[in-house]
């Protein structure tokens, strides 16, 4: 089974493993984010020109972006996108 994330997979451990005992059937779940998903994710919650990115560092379950020269936002602006990424794909969003 694919999430979009391991994370996301891991908040639905108990509602999968409930429904491998119910039907019988082996659930596993893919181990690697579906990248440009995820991608595209943190594009449309970080709506600032990008100068870099998004990179997904699937094993710190981070993703890293390097707005473009002018666009940084105000803080609250930022900690916002963070907490939507964090929310939306259980990473976390790395400014550079």
């Amino acid at each position: 089974m694919t999430f979009l994330t391991p994370v996301l997979a891991s908040r639905c451990q108990a509602v999968l493993s409930e429904l491998a005992e119910r039907t019988g059937w082996p659930i596993t779940v893919d181990p690697q984010p579906q990248q440009q998903a995820l991608i595209e994710v943190v594009r449309a919650v970080v709506r600032a020109p990008l100068a870099k990115g998004p990179g997904v560092h699937a094993a710190r379950q981070r993703v890293s972006v390097r707005l473009a020269p002018g666009a940084e936002p105000a803080g609250e602006d930022r900690a916002a996108w963070q907490e939507a990424v964090q929310d939306r794909t259980g990473y976390e969003l790395e400014f550079l």
